[in-house]
């Protein structure tokens, strides 16, 4: 199967420039091989892509109902469930202070190394890729262990909000999201929900 490199695989944005032999994101600062996926089939490329779109947009199961009929007709291509991998924790890629950031959105109690889709994409990967899947999935167990360990000691939550603090390079100020956040928190805690609201819930 032959690959094209047109756009980020991690959060799909155009804005790429080379440099030294590897591609740069300047949307989310991520760094990838040239050359590591796209499909030549227009209509397989334009699912592939979609199925990207609803991770970054959070619709994760519809990004999952793609990604799993892609795999039925490419089951050998490594990217594909290292997709799968990405959209089964909701992960997210963005910029702060010109590094690359990465969230989650669904927890998974098992750890990375030992999900099939993790095994999959390494048996399939070329080894000058590998490098790259590792250091994605390193990242995420990191964070999927710390949110494991804080959801084992917390209280059950109802409600977990969400948001990002600062805008790009601007930690002085807050964004509109923060402050919506915080009177949500504030609604939702006096009709009697247990709201997960990182600057109230991990004080302390």
């Amino acid at each position: 199967m032959m690959l094209k490199q047109e756009s980020c695989p991690n959060c799909l944005s155009n804005s790429i420039i080379e440099k030294n032999g590897k591609l740069y994101c300047t949307t989310c600062m991520s760094e990838f091989t040239k050359g590591r996926y796209s499909f030549t089939d227009d209509v397989i490329q334009n699912k592939f892509e979609r199925a990207i779109e609803y991770r970054t947009i959070l619709k994760f199961d519809e990004s999952l109902e793609i990604l799993d009929y892609l795999i039925e007709l490419y089951p050998t291509c490594a990217e594909l469930y290292y997709q799968r991998v990405l959209s089964k924790f909701g992960v997210q890629f963005v910029q702060e202070n010109d590094e690359t950031k990465i969230t989650i959105s669904r927890l998974i109690k098992e750890s990375v190394s030992n999900l099939y889709d993790v095994k999959k994409t390494f048996s399939l990967a070329k080894p000058n890729y590998i490098k790259e899947y590792e250091e994605t999935f390193k990242r995420i167990e990191e964070i999927r262990y710390k949110y494991l360990k804080i959801s084992e000691q917390a209280p059950d939550y109802d409600i977990f909000i969400s948001f990002k603090v600062h805008p790009d390079g601007e930690n002085d100020t807050y964004t509109l999201d923060y402050i919506l956040a915080q009177e949500l928190y504030d609604e939702l805690t006096k009709k009697g929900y247990k709201v997960f609201f990182s600057p109230k819930s991990l004080v302390g």
